[in-house]
């Protein structure tokens, strides 16, 4: 059959037989995942994933550490762990992401992926087209807390501020003493942000007390995240703290003031503005 061309030594000749057992929709496609040419091996992916060739997904999955691998058949095999949505998967996703010397928009990537995970919408994050898919709910969060501690670690790196962010996206409340420490003594900007929203997406108990710290950060960024969290958690206490800044703030942090005080209700907000 078809698959008898897998090793001819001939490229087109190889590709013709890939092309032909896509339209087929035939698992065997996952044999050119091996092949020799990168283009060859971003076809097989293309086919196995964007057909989709489900029977072939578990191997293309397996290939989403592979560095060897093109560009686009790494981002397919990654978002192939995504759509299994198995515990193997997300500890595969896990490990990615934890690898330091693996490229970073990869690591990157993969925390996406992980970030994703109990997303409701049936809604591919790769083709962004309507696809049925079935994931353990408590897989991604489970595997990202095993790696959480070493990532943070990478203060100063994007990989550190978007495990931070995943760990906020699956509400990942047994970190919320790594974030809290991340929020308040990290030295990279992103870090602190993303720790500080985190903790405000998982309802964090303590979150109240590291407000405070947060509203005196060298950041200005880091302080308006800090009263937005304020406002939303204690409205009560939002026109002083605004006033406060109207008084003695930059123009930046001033306008920011105004448009937040649009969204409190109360005399008092009605008065400053």
């Amino acid at each position: 059959g078809l698959l008898a061309f897998a090793t001819d030594s001939r490229e087109p000749v190889r590709l013709a037989a890939l092309l032909a057992l896509r339209r087929r929709g035939s698992a065997e496609v996952a044999v050119f995942l091996r092949d020799e040419a990168p283009r060859l091996v971003l076809e097989a992916a293309r086919a196995i994933h964007d057909q989709p060739i489900p029977a072939s997904a578990p191997m293309l999955a397996a290939m989403a550490g592979d560095a060897r691998l093109p560009e686009g058949a790494v981002r397919r095999a990654i978002n192939a762990n995504w759509q299994l949505g198995t515990v193997e998967a997300a500890s595969r996703l896990a490990k990615i992401a934890a690898t330091k010397d693996a490229t970073e928009w990869v690591r990157l990537d993969a925390l996406d992926a992980l970030a994703r995970w109990n997303d409701a919408r049936q809604i591919d994050r790769l083709l962004t087209v309507f696809r049925t898919r079935q994931a353990n709910p408590e897989a991604a969060g489970r595997e990202l807390a095993a790696v959480l501690p070493a990532l943070l670690a990478e203060d100063g790196s994007s990989v550190a501020a978007a495990a931070a962010m995943s760990a906020g996206a699956l509400k990942l409340t047994e970190a919320g003493g790594m974030l809290a420490m991340a929020a308040k003594s990290a030295k990279d900007e992103k870090l602190r942000l993303a720790a500080l929203q985190s903790l405000a997406d998982c309802k964090f108990p303590d979150l109240v007390g590291l407000l405070e710290p947060a509203a005196a950060d060298p950041s200005s960024k880091v302080r308006e995240l800090a009263r937005k969290i304020s406002v939303n958690l204690r409205p009560e206490s939002a026109a002083p703290q605004l006033a406060a800044v109207l008084d003695r703030g930059t123009i930046e942090e001033q306008q920011n003031a105004i448009a937040t005080l649009a969204l409190v209700k109360g005399t008092a907000a009605d008065r400053l503005l």
